[in-house]
């Protein structure tokens, strides 16, 4: 194997342990532009952190390296107010 069919060989267990880790971003990259790309791995993310802290917003604002408020807002963006605040 030369390097460069390594390094490709490389790139797809990365994109494989990717999309076990996170699930695949999107099925069909022809018909999505970056910023909406970024976008669902951002819902992703949040979603994620907010399931780990059991809703707590502070706390996932700290492990996303956000500030709150910041976070706040894309909860309304991503309309992922489902997650409420934990008790």
């Amino acid at each position: 194997m030369d390097d460069k069919d390594n390094q490709y060989h490389v790139q797809d267990e990365f994109f494989e342990a990717f999309d076990e880790l996170w699930g695949p971003i999107v099925n069909d990259m022809d018909n999505i532009t970056l910023p909406e790309e970024i976008a669902v791995l951002e819902k992703k993310r949040i979603t994620n952190a907010l399931e780990l802290n059991e809703g707590n917003r502070t706390k996932t604002a700290d492990q996303l390296g956000i500030g709150r408020t910041n976070l706040i807002a894309k909860l309304r963006k991503y309309d992922l107010f489902e997650y409420s605040e934990a008790s």
